[in-house]
């Protein structure tokens, strides 16, 4: 598994490395979009194109499998 502590490792990365080891994509419930969106720009004062863009690529990593994923496509796609 790539080290936690590499800077160079993404989530993405983590989420590809686990997709391999177990034949699954890893499961993303919505409350966890919602508090990466909340967090954004919050804490991190990211815009709303940008919190769209990182959403979006999230929603079309292969590794990755979301809780009301067709839901959350149509909701994203209709804000962009």
């Amino acid at each position: 598994m790539p080290s936690a502590t590499c800077s160079k490792t993404t989530p993405t990365d983590t989420a590809a490395w686990y997709a391999a080891r177990t034949g699954s994509a890893l499961f993303v419930p919505v409350s966890v979009l919602l508090e990466l969106e909340w967090v954004l720009r919050s804490s991190f004062a990211f815009g709303k194109g940008d919190v769209l863009m990182i959403l979006s690529k999230l929603l079309s990593a292969a590794e990755l499998s979301f809780e009301f994923e067709r839901a959350l496509k149509v909701a994203l796609h209709a804000r962009l």
